[in-house]
């Protein structure tokens, strides 16, 4: 099965984010950097929510980031070692 992670790398349509959404599983956030870490309940691919301009007034966007990306700037507690 195809996932609809696989067709994007960055969402900032406000209507497909919430299509997103439904698939995502938040994970933590992190209001001091303005973002908030999901991951796909299909195929386990991590997205963070930013948000442009650094403050959650401006509208956010989701990005796909990669294992290493998160194992730097959210820790290592969401892999099995």
């Amino acid at each position: 099965m195809v996932c609809k992670c696989d067709n994007n790398d960055i969402i900032s349509n406000g209507k497909e984010i919430l299509e997103y959404k439904t698939n995502l599983s938040k994970l933590e956030v992190n209001s001091y950097k303005w973002r908030i870490l999901f991951r796909c309940l299909t195929c386990g691919t991590f997205w963070e929510q930013q948000h442009y301009g650094g403050t959650y007034d401006e509208a956010p966007h989701l990005v796909k980031v990669s294992q290493e990306y998160v194992n730097e700037n959210w820790g290592n507690k969401y892999f099995n070692n």
